[in-house]
């Protein structure tokens, strides 16, 4: 089915392309032909050829609709011939299809210097907790997907699980119980996972405000 519907689009690709080398490359071409002769005091038949093969090649990239078909034809040949996973990024090219999704993709690079360092925050938080789980709640990681044997497991753990779970630090640890001895651990415990959620919120918001300053 996936083969199916590459070759549908590509067939689809080609003939959209076909038509508009037919019916719109003249016009742009004739258009752009005549700006540069204005420029350059020349007449059409002295143009030469490497000149009249740059226009040609200006003509077709300027314009955004066929960057968008060079796209799925690139995206459909490498998936009907490589992978299929090319499908998946020929679908990216929507976002030059609409204003609406442009915006969004504007307002994602436009926040990347930001973004990059939120990113590295979360970096520093995340080793900060990696260092108390390493040194006080290492035996609290007993499921075999969530381990804390040397402090470069805490750290990747405790990134990959509570990071993105959504319980924080007591989706990973087991939970400690208030009984005398175990004063200090249990309290270590609520403290530790309250600092996880109210520092990994606060990173959230920040990224979620970002795009609305």
């Amino acid at each position: 089915m996936i083969r199916g519907f590459g070759l549908l689009e590509f067939v689809y690709s080609v003939i959209i392309l076909i038509i508009w080398m037919k019916i719109r490359f003249p016009i742009e071409m004739s258009i752009n032909s005549l700006k540069y002769c204005e420029q350059k005091g020349l007449k059409s038949d002295q143009i030469n050829r490497q000149t009249y093969l740059t226009l040609v090649l200006e003509t077709i990239f300027d314009e955004n609709f066929i960057r968008v078909i060079f796209l799925h034809l690139i995206s459909t040949i490498l998936g009907l011939t490589l992978s299929y996973g090319f499908f998946a990024i020929d679908v990216f090219s929507i976002i030059n299809l609409s204003a609406t999704f442009q915006y969004l993709a504007k307002s994602i690079s436009s926040h990347g210097q930001q973004l990059m360092f939120t990113f590295y925050m979360v970096l520093i938080f995340i080793y900060v907790f990696s260092v108390f789980a390493d040194n006080y709640f290492k035996d609290n990681f007993e499921d075999s997907m969530k381990q804390c044997t040397t402090l470069v497991n805490c750290f990747w753990t405790i990134l990959n699980l509570g990071f993105t779970n959504g319980t924080g630090i007591a989706g990973i640890l087991n939970g400690e119980i208030l009984e005398d001895g175990n004063t200090a651990r249990y309290f270590g415990y609520i403290l530790i996972d309250l600092l996880f959620f109210i520092c990994i919120n606060c990173i959230l918001l920040n990224i979620v405000f970002m795009y609305y300053c």
